[in-house]
């Protein structure tokens, strides 16, 4: 309870930073994302599970090449070995990184993210149904070269690493009381499309492009 009480607070700072704070001039530079994939991830039985999922993030800009946000995703997945269906929800606070590669032209650039928080995972076929509300999830979302389109949007097709190591709570229908269980790091991979936009100044590799527009 205490760990869930922590990450909620934690996550709620975060929501009321991007929402709330303002920089210097009255203005906050942010970036919103919206996207989709399809890929595989262990579930706590290890069987390996086909996950199409969809994420958006919020962030706003705290250095030049630094983001601070909430990000939140919904995944509807299937093990391979098993009967169980699933889905699950997720919110993590986040930070995100940018950088340049010395041989990125000037409209690219490149991410990683990483971000703490809870979810809610249930297996809608499993007998008895079960759900679980899960704790202090790491993730790490690794983002390939963006691109610049028209009217200031970048996509990308990206990588997603998930590596999971976290405190569960499992509630059973036939079971009085929850049951606390620490699941193993799980590694997952997800290949998606992102569509990003940003408000106010635009990434660290598109300055120089747009400067010249």
């Amino acid at each position: 309870m205490f760990r869930h009480t922590t990450v909620t607070l934690i996550t709620c700072g975060m929501l009321f930073s991007v929402v709330c704070v303002p920089t210097a001039t009255g203005a906050v530079d942010m970036l919103w994302t919206v996207a989709g994939g399809i890929g595989y991830l262990p579930d706590a039985s290890s069987d390996v599970a086909a996950s199409p999922s969809v994420h958006g993030t919020a962030c706003i800009r705290l250095t030049e090449r630094t983001w601070l946000g909430v990000h939140g995703d919904y995944t509807s997945y299937r093990p391979v070995k098993a009967d169980e269906a699933g889905s699950q929800w997720r919110v993590l606070a986040l930070v995100q990184w940018e950088w340049r590669h010395p041989w990125m032209p000037s409209q690219m650039t490149s991410f990683a993210q990483f971000g703490i928080g809870f979810g809610r995972m249930a297996y809608t076929d499993a007998l008895p149904p079960t759900e679980s509300l899960r704790l202090w999830y790491p993730e790490q979302v690794t983002y390939g070269p963006a691109a610049r389109l028209a009217g200031g949007f970048w996509w990308t097709v990206h990588p997603r690493i998930r590596a999971n190591a976290t405190v569960s709570f499992e509630r059973l229908d036939t079971a009085i009381n929850a049951i606390s269980r620490k699941y193993p790091t799980m590694i997952g991979l997800t290949i998606g499309v992102s569509i990003q936009l940003p408000r106010g100044s635009s990434l660290t590799g598109f300055d120089e492009a747009i400067t010249r527009e």
